[in-house]
C-alpha cells in the first residue's frame, strides 16, 4: 500500500502534516510547561466540555443549595445550624449559579454557589 492511496478524512493535507509534526515534537522532546500550553490553545475548541445546559448539576433543587449554604456558614463563622435562618433564595440561568441570603444573630451574608460544582465559590457579609 502506498501513501497516496490513504484518505484523510477531515482533514487537509496539510493540516494532517501539522499534527504529525506536534506528535514527532512530543515523541522525540518531552513536554515543558509552553508546549502544553500551545496544545492547549491551539486544539482549544476541541477540548471544550459541554455547555451549562448538557452537564448534570449536583446542586438541582433549591434545598441542596440551602443546605449547602448553611453548612458553608456554620463552617466558616463557627455558628450552630439551628441558629441561621433562610432569607431568599435566586437562581441564576445564564451562570448557573444558586444565591443564598442567610442570616444569624446580627449578621447576613450571601452566598453564591456553583450548581454543576456543588461548591460554594463566594461569601459576602453585609
Amino acid at each position: 500500500m502506498n501513501m497516496s492511496s490513504i484518505k484523510l478524512t477531515g482533514l487537509c493535507q496539510s493540516q494532517a502534516a501539522f499534527h504529525f509534526l506536534i506528535l514527532l515534537r512530543l515523541w522525540f522532546f518531552p513536554p515543558n510547561i509552553e508546549t502544553i500550553n500551545y496544545i492547549r490553545t491551539r486544539f482549544s475548541e476541541k477540548l471544550m466540555s459541554p455547555g451549562i445546559g448538557l452537564m448534570k448539576r449536583r446542586l438541582e433543587k433549591e434545598r441542596d443549595a440551602v443546605s449547602l449554604a448553611i453548612s458553608g456558614i456554620a463552617k466558616k463563622y463557627n455558628t450552630s445550624t439551628d441558629q441561621i435562618r433562610t432569607l431568599e433564595t435566586k437562581y441564576d440561568d445564564d451562570a448557573g449559579d444558586w444565591h443564598v441570603a442567610l442570616g444569624w444573630e446580627e449578621k447576613r451574608a450571601i452566598i453564591k454557589m456553583d450548581s454543576v460544582q456543588g461548591i460554594i465559590t463566594e461569601i459576602k457579609e453585609i
